[in-house]
């Protein structure tokens, strides 16, 4: 059946703003659901599956060249059910079908473009498409033409691929190697051998580009040179936190990280702003709050903290997921400034300004300048006199038109950001962060715990249903460390709580694993299991590390138990890419080894602070405990006691 639009389409009703974007196009679009799959079925059409972000800029290029043109519509409505899905509403749906796309073309990406059977098994897909073909790109349309003739007259060919990518899906789920039944033993100095050629010695992050900030490899990185007291990799980590503090890729007069670099040298990001990238960047920038580089890194953490509560911040307190790369449809435009401009702004200081942030005449990007700061001509000392002509520029900037912002409240992010602002409380000694963190978890809880179980997002008053398990691994771990930070019982009891929900809800039947959908959910094709580290640590890795926290905060054997079981097969299928199992290798050294430190941390001097968090960021988990006056020291159950000053302290450490 042949549907033209004339009018506003399925998606103007959709919680998500990305689907909100695409109600006025001519594709008769609809979510994902059983209703579309079932059309599919009945009209025996194959669907066409569009996955993407709103803050996404190629998404916005496909849209405005393809999905927003009437002979494209008329293709699409006519041969196909056209299906959109916000890949953040659904992580499980993004990270099934591109693991198909990784199958079916090496490489992924967003927007994301796939051609599926009725029943919702892939048979073929890519990324971005132009609307006509091009020297050595094939376009939308003569895609769209070749799909719909396969399916009429070689549909035997469509089958056979579809059969083989289930295959090959349900092998890698299944893994390669025997299901793991106890953790291996790690040499960490061998693994320091071993990442150490994929690291960038001279730009920091990993060689090459795009460079992404990948925060929960260089979380566990951290964590590795402490253990192993590895100077080179520790400069390193120090490098790569400086430059993405120093770079184009932080926002230097609003605040804030975008989301990847598209240089080898984090000059020029591509410009969405995401909450979790922020939030995972406050979780490291805490963990080397005692490095020679802690002012930097707790300026950045303050200026990131005030533009998430001025932009990103809604009334009922908590987070929105993300501010869009392109305003008045050009990427980059709210950022980017002429020399021209800042030297009508600042006049006699201009020229200052531009040679301390690397504005030039002819401009760094397309013509436009990046500001920046990792370049030679940077004075440090030259720093706190230019703060105002920063103020002045950034008021400047308030005039122009600001990026959208997808204002969906999602759960696990939030808990992300929560985990971030309460490390980097306790770290830098900041109760305006703390207390951020508490008032965001409390907010969080109202709005998306609901009959007993937390939901994936919600935006105005709609709501997804059932939450994935990132969502609870995220929160779990907000919740332990809020009650590290703070000291309160609750927090733990709400982690222990959550805890048992997540294995009812997640546990997978045969593996030692969880699956990232709830046993309630709707089936799909396959059943989406997460094990790997990509932009944010998975939810397996994250409910590993929460065990072991529970296990050293309890003592109760069973968190041992289940803890070393999801550790062994996590290991089983990452260890030898230790790029993607950063998180699963902080959780598997924790398990083995924690020293936990209890103590009135607010009333110790900056020096006996500062050596107590350079003692713990290796295996130490620090706790909170404004009734006790002396400090607690356990290893292993085995404790003992020392008093407060510096020298006790440093004493023991050494």
């Amino acid at each position: 059946m042949y549907v033209k639009i004339t009018m506003n389409n399925r998606l103007q009703n959709a919680l998500s703003p990305y689907l909100q974007q695409h109600q006025t196009n001519p594709v008769d679009w609809h979510p994902w659901g059983t209703a579309a799959l079932r059309l599919a079925q009945k009209s025996d059409r194959p669907i066409f599956l569009s996955i993407g972000y709103a803050a996404c800029h190629w998404c916005h290029v496909m849209a405005h060249e393809c999905f927003a043109d009437q002979q494209v519509a008329d293709q699409l409505n006519q041969y196909f059910v056209a299906i959109k899905v916000d890949r953040e509403e659904r992580p499980d749906l993004d990270h099934l079908y591109m693991q198909a796309l990784l199958q079916l073309q090496g490489q992924g990406g967003w927007p994301m473009s796939l051609f599926l059977l009725p029943d919702g098994t892939p048979f073929f897909g890519g990324t971005y498409f132009p609307k006509q073909s091009q020297p050595g790109m094939i376009g939308f349309l003569d895609l769209l033409q070749h799909i719909q003739q396969l399916w009429v007259g070689d549909r035997d060919q469509i089958m056979q691929v579809s059969k083989q990518m289930t295959q090959i899906l349900a092998q890698k789920q299944i893994g390669a190697t025997p299901v793991a039944t106890g953790m291996p033993v790690i040499d960490l100095p061998q693994m320091v051998k071993a990442v150490f050629p994929l690291l960038d010695e001279q730009q920091g992050g990993l060689r090459g580009a795009p460079k992404f900030p990948q925060v929960p490899l260089w979380l566990w990185l951290t964590q590795l040179a402490a253990i192993t007291q590895d100077s080179q990799l520790q400069t390193v980590v120090e490098l790569t936190a400086t430059q993405l503090c120093r770079g184009g890729i932080y926002d230097h007069l609003g605040g804030g990280w975008m989301r990847y670099s598209t240089d080898d040298h984090w000059l020029v990001p591509h410009f969405e702003k995401m909450l979790y990238d922020n939030a995972l960047l406050l979780q490291w920038l805490a963990k080397l709050s005692h490095t020679s580089a802690k002012n930097l890194y707790k300026c950045r953490i303050a200026q990131t903290v005030d533009w998430l509560q001025k932009t990103m911040q809604l009334e009922d307190d908590v987070f929105c997921s993300s501010l869009d790369a392109d305003s008045q449809g050009q990427e980059g435009q709210f950022y980017v400034w002429s020399e021209v401009e800042i030297d009508h702004l600042l006049t006699t200081q201009a020229a200052e300004f531009c040679k301390q942030y690397g504005v030039s005449r002819t401009g760094n990007w397309e013509g436009h300048n990046i500001l920046h700061q990792n370049h030679l001509n940077f004075d440090r000392s030259r720093e706190s006199m230019l703060a105002p002509l920063l103020v002045k520029l950034q008021q400047q900037r308030e005039q122009r038109v600001h990026p959208d912002r997808d204002d969906k409240v999602l759960t696990d992010w939030n808990a992300m950001l929560i985990t971030g602002l309460a490390m980097a409380g306790m770290m830098y000694r900041c109760d305006t962060w703390i207390k951020l963190a508490q008032q965001t978890f409390t907010a969080l809880q109202q709005r998306l715990y609901r009959d007993e179980q937390w939901l994936h997002a919600y935006r105005g008053q709609q709501y997804t249903s059932q939450g994935f398990l990132d969502d609870y691994a995220a929160i779990i771990e907000a919740a332990l460390t809020l009650h590290c930070v703070t000291g309160q019982v609750m927090y733990l009891e709400k982690a222990r709580q959550w805890t048992l929900q997540a294995e009812q809800l997640f546990e997978h039947p045969k593996l030692n694993l969880f699956q990232q959908t709830s046993i309630h959910a709707e089936p799909l094709f396959d059943t989406p299991i997460i094990f790997e580290d990509q932009a944010t640590p998975n939810g397996n890795a994250i409910m590993a590390l929460n065990y072991a926290y529970l296990w050293w905060l309890t003592h109760e054997r069973s968190y041992y138990e289940t803890g070393t079981k999801l550790i062994a097969e996590l290991l089983s299928r990452t260890i030898r890419y230790p790029v993607i199992g950063g998180t699963v290798l902080r959780a598997q050294d924790l398990m083995n080894y924690a020293m936990v430190i209890q103590g009135p941390f607010t009333t110790l001097t900056e020096e006996a602070h500062q050596l107590l968090i350079k003692g713990a960021v290796g295996r130490g988990i620090l706790i909170h405990n404004p009734h006790l006056h002396d400090i607690k020291i356990c290893i292993d159950q085995q404790c003992q006691t020392i008093t407060t000053d510096a020298q006790s302290i440093d004493d023991f450490l050494h």
